[in-house]
């Protein structure tokens, strides 16, 4: 199950940079086509890439800052197959990468729906402020 979560949060990760290289580069681009296949091309590769494997090296001196010790506890598994020193305890009333995923979750979510409630609250105003008129 773990590893299932963990190439669904790989997939959104990926997802999330193309959508924003969409956004920010070629939203208002006049080349149509080319948009039209990277749309159709982003998904395919979102769900292509968590399936590569890229070997990081690095040396005895860049393996003991506290960014990559808590990369590698986090897409190692548990702590004891790394040998890294990990700051967060699993136990009662701790914060674990579990519970950190489903705050971040739950987060995104509240606001998605939030952002939802708002644009129909927007519609139904403007149907209340624009009466229909019937045309023969």
């Amino acid at each position: 199950m773990r590893a299932v979560s963990l190439y669904l949060f790989q997939v959104i990760i990926a997802s999330g940079l193309l959508y924003g290289y969409y956004h920010f580069f070629l939203r208002n681009n006049r080349f149509h086509q080319y948009n039209r296949f990277y749309l159709l091309l982003v998904p395919v590769i979102s769900l292509v890439v968590p399936f590569l494997n890229i070997p990081l090296y690095f040396t005895t001196t860049e393996k003991d800052s506290f960014v990559l010790r808590a990369i590698f506890s986090f897409s190692s598994g548990p702590a004891e197959s790394t040998g890294a020193p990990v700051a967060i305890i699993d136990g009662p009333g701790r914060l674990t990468w579990q519970t950190i995923f489903y705050l971040v979750y739950t987060s995104v979510v509240v606001v998605i729906l939030m952002r939802i409630l708002f644009s129909l609250a927007a519609v139904r105003r403007m149907i209340r402020s624009n009466p229909a008129t019937k045309i023969g």
